[in-house]
């Protein structure tokens, strides 16, 4: 009697320390199994309604990594963005994402590889800035990125947070459908994005990431809830979401807010807001993730020790282009300086830069004079968005200054009347 075939298993792979990864641009057809990778080295699993968002937000077009034979061991990502800068103007950016490397090839150069070879291909396709999220700190910075925008775990007792006797939000606030919150959202957010650098535009699917919701995401929270808040003629002009933990102890409930973004167009908006969230009914305490290092909360309580703050850095940002994003943004105070940016990555940054500054506008052009002030491709990223100091960086010794009172002219000039934040993650 035949005895039924067994499947043969598949081939092993090749050793890692033996193979040679080749750089391949993702196609239509390699794009799955390139998102497993990204998914694998982000351990997680995908799921049918992010994957599919995930390939229209960040399609093949801009996707790229190493390959041994089938096998994707490195993947990168990046699409085309608006980015708020200081002044109410915006800058076209490449949103960089899906970095990964598996552990079998790592210490081996390829993340190196990937990042000056999409740095080089962004700066070819003429764009001035690129930015990311970093999930390690430490990673980024040697290829030119700088921290430019500051995030925060706000979290503390909702029983503790009065605000100032003069603090008294007007209008109302109501709990509404996804689809309601969405149509009231998208003018909320051009709105304070005109005020507010570190945004990003929200073009096509974008949107969307505010109302997915899948199961895993909530971690044992209510799903997500939306809010609008009106002023006194009854006009929208703020927006917020949150998730609910149902807890009880022995004195009885212990509930938890999960505060998500809030955009308002006025401090009643944001101010009216806040006192929502912080008045649940069952509520104990509160946290928001993502939440800028300057909230304006912290101005609104009376007992401003009733909010536990725990910075961490957010927005990375890369300038491609020195001239381009320098004449992008506004600036505080009229200046003459000649900057020396330092570049290891990309030659094409590196080298003097002549600005004249007059009323809030940048003359900006490459230059042979002496340099008034040194410094990296990094740090100039980190303060372009006016939310780290020049004189900061200068004390921390990563600002050179040549000439007496650069340092003074240029944190002047780079700041900004509202501190940037982004809370856009991607």
């Amino acid at each position: 009697m035949p005895t039924p075939r067994t499947a043969r298993p598949k081939r092993l792979p090749e050793p890692p320390h033996l193979a040679q990864p080749r750089l391949t641009q993702v196609t239509d057809r390699t794009w799955p199994s390139w998102y497993d990778a990204v998914m694998a080295g982000f351990q997680e699993t995908a799921d049918p309604e992010t994957t599919a968002l995930s390939r229209d937000l960040f399609g093949p077009a801009g996707s790229f990594g190493l390959r041994v034979g089938r096998d994707w061991v490195a993947t990168a990502s990046s699409t085309t963005r608006s980015l708020s800068v200081p002044g109410g103007g915006e800058l076209p950016c490449a949103a960089v994402s899906d970095v990964t490397v598996a552990s079998a090839y790592r210490r081996r150069g390829l993340l190196s590889l990937m990042m000056r070879h999409q740095l080089e291909d962004l700066t070819s396709q003429g764009l001035p800035m690129a930015a990311l999220w970093a999930s390690e700190s430490g990673i980024y910075g040697r290829f030119g990125y700088g921290v430019a925008t500051w995030s925060a775990l706000l979290a503390g007792s909702t029983r503790a947070t009065a605000f100032l006797p003069e603090i008294v939000p007007q209008g109302s606030v109501v709990e509404v459908a996804a689809d309601q919150w969405l149509a009231a959202a998208r003018p909320v957010h051009d709105a304070v994005r005109a005020e507010q650098p570190g945004m990003f535009d929200r073009a096509g699917r974008w949107w969307e990431l505010e109302t997915m919701d899948p199961e895993r995401w909530r971690e044992g929270r209510s799903a997500r809830r939306y809010l609008v808040h009106f002023d006194t003629g009854g006009a929208v002009d703020g927006v917020g979401t949150y998730r609910f933990k149902d807890e009880w102890d022995r004195k009885g409930p212990a509930g938890q807010v999960s505060v998500g973004p809030i955009l308002a167009r006025t401090p009643s908006a944001y101010a009216g807001l806040w006192r929502y969230l912080l008045d649940l009914d069952l509520a104990r305490t509160f946290a928001a993730s993502g939440a800028a290092v300057q909230e304006t909360l912290l101005h609104l309580l009376a007992d401003p020790r009733a909010l536990d703050i725990r910075p961490a850095d957010g927005l990375y940002l890369r300038i491609l282009d020195v001239v381009e994003a320098l004449r992008s943004r506004r600036y505080l105070t009229d200046a003459e300086l000649v900057l020396d940016v330092v570049d290891p990555v990309l030659a094409s940054v590196a080298g003097c830069y002549s600005l004249q500054i007059s009323g809030g506008h940048a003359e900006v052009a490459r230059t042979r004079a002496a340099p008034d002030l040194t410094l990296a491709a990094r740090d100039l990223a980190a303060v372009y968005l006016g939310g780290v100091s020049v004189g900061d960086l200068h004390r921390a010794g990563r600002v050179r200054e040549h000439s007496a009172g650069a340092v003074s002219a240029m944190s002047g000039a780079f700041g900004w009347t509202r501190s940037p934040h982004c809370a856009d993650h991607f």
